[in-house]
């Protein structure tokens, strides 16, 4: 096994010679050291089954069923297939649906009481061109700003909204609205596992608690600004066999554009923040 930092990037580890489909009882403690670290995996020249994806993300905790129902993989509720290309009704991805993932930055589920926390995606079919996964890191951000800057933000709270700007995603999509989903409150600074990071999200934040809609704009304008500046970046570009963790504690991201010409489809697993 080799072990290296991501190219083009000032975080993140890939991962050569490492079997994911043989993950032993002897390895798992080391495997969740290393995303502890580094916020991304990115096991290079996989070769692995659905079955074998669900039991890997099990070592994160218990797998979480699809949340997107409509584009469950067919052989098992907790795969969900990420695809550019209209497969004859089978995975609703119309150009416009994908066009919409590249609008925002955001951490997935973040409208839930216990969001997600690790994502696990295998790349089946890769694009010639288009097509990569962007990522900016909330962590190293944090730690970056002054002491007392830090310490203002660690006390605050953020609502988060289903509504906030899914509606507009659902409209360009072409589907109809879900069901009303009650506003959460989030910490701002999440902290867990002796980690800390803000928790933000383009698509479901919508204000500051205790603080008046100006102020509140302002301040998340700010700190997503901060977040998003390229020394905290990194985009992936996917190869067939690619299989990329990442810890969401620590992480936003967003799809970069993608054409329906250069067919691209992941298989993504999820685990959600612990219930305390």
């Amino acid at each position: 096994m080799k072990i290296s930092g991501l190219k083009n990037s000032s975080f993140g580890l890939r991962v050569d010679g490492f079997d994911c489909a043989s993950l032993g009882a002897e390895d798992a403690g080391f495997i969740k050291r290393l995303l502890s670290s580094s916020g991304i995996l990115l096991f290079k020249n996989q070769n692995i089954s659905n079955e074998d994806q669900v039991n890997f993300t099990r070592l994160f905790g218990s797998p979480e069923l699809a949340w997107d129902n409509r584009n469950r993989h067919e052989s098992n509720d907790n795969v969900q297939v990420i695809s550019n290309t209209y497969n004859g009704g089978k995975y609703h991805y119309t150009r416009e649906r994908m066009m919409s993932t590249v609008r925002y930055w955001h951490t997935d589920t973040s409208f839930l009481e216990y969001p997600t926390r690790y994502t696990f995606l295998y790349c089946t079919l890769a694009p010639e061109k288009y097509g990569e996964t962007q990522f900016a890191n909330t962590d190293m951000a944090l730690r970056d700003l002054p002491d007392e800057e830090r310490a203002y933000l660690e006390n605050l709270t953020a609502i988060h909204s289903f509504n906030f700007r899914f509606g507009e995603l659902l409209t360009l999509r072409g589907e109809p609205r879900k069901e009303e989903i009650a506003d959460v409150e989030h910490p701002l600074v999440w902290e867990m596992d002796g980690k800390k990071a803000l928790y933000l999200s383009d698509l479901t934040m919508k204000s500051i608690k205790g603080l008046d809609e100006g102020e509140s704009a302002t301040l998340i304008t700010s700190i997503t600004q901060h977040c998003l500046q390229e020394k905290y970046r990194y985009h992936h570009k996917w190869e067939a066999g690619d299989f990329l963790v990442f810890d969401s504690l620590g992480l936003v991201h967003r799809g970069g554009h993608t054409e329906p010409a250069y067919p691209r489809t992941l298989h993504r697993t999820t685990t959600a923040f612990p219930q305390n």
